[in-house]
């Protein structure tokens, strides 16, 4: 908890209270720890991995809202503030470790503590510009640019990745997805091989 700015300001008293009543719960890859429409009504910050934030449609596509990882650290704050339905489901991108701690025990002793406010808004203001940023690439690049800088983002030069989950990450099919990727290796970008994608040395904008 440590990692966690407000937590530190905390008299230990309550430091230890908070703590004896969290759980500690640690996620496989591809594990869910809640769904869209769920009611949430404690908080998630995240220790270890990532999660990733979708909306499933009925074709059984699904559009990613937005992801944290062990430095964004919290998950739905909002949906739990506000006790309203969690806006997406809760995935986990790579094996992570979750502190659950239940919302009403925070606001009992931390209603009036600044610092956990501050990181309350500054959770909200994060998943709002994430949100903007994501309709604005949505709206406004083409699939191709999104995958490239997906996989640019990875930071890795070789990703252990299938063409299925970088569809069900984009909202698409696979076979689109492979017309794509097959695209990016004819043009030296990458190189193709089973559930792997080796990254080449290339600009970051590919299509500037």
């Amino acid at each position: 908890m440590q990692a966690f700015g407000f937590f530190n300001t905390l008299p230990l008293s309550i430091q230890q209270n908070i703590t004896s009543h969290m759980i500690i719960k640690k996620l496989a890859k591809g594990e869910r720890l809640y769904y869209e429409g769920e009611s949430v009504s404690s908080i998630f910050l995240i220790s270890q991995g990532s999660l990733r934030i979708h909306r499933c449609h009925d074709n059984g596509y699904s559009v990613t809202l937005y992801r944290v990882d062990d430095e964004v650290h919290n998950i739905d704050i909002v949906s739990a503030s506000q006790m309203i339905p969690a806006l997406g489901t809760a995935e986990a991108e790579v094996d992570s470790e979750v502190f659950v701690i239940d919302l009403e025990l925070l606001e009992s002793v931390l209603a009036d503590h600044m610092g956990y406010k501050a990181f309350l808004l500054q959770q909200a203001m994060a998943r709002s510009e994430y949100l903007a940023d994501m309709i604005h690439t949505v709206r406004f690049s083409s699939l191709d640019d999104r995958i490239f800088s997906w996989l640019k983002q990875k930071s890795q030069k070789v990703l252990r990745v299938t063409h299925e989950e970088i569809a069900y990450y984009h909202g698409t099919s696979r076979e689109v997805v492979s017309r794509v990727l097959k695209k990016f290796e004819k043009r030296g970008l990458l190189r193709l091989s089973r559930k792997e994608i080796a990254l080449l040395d290339t600009p970051t904008e590919l299509f500037a």
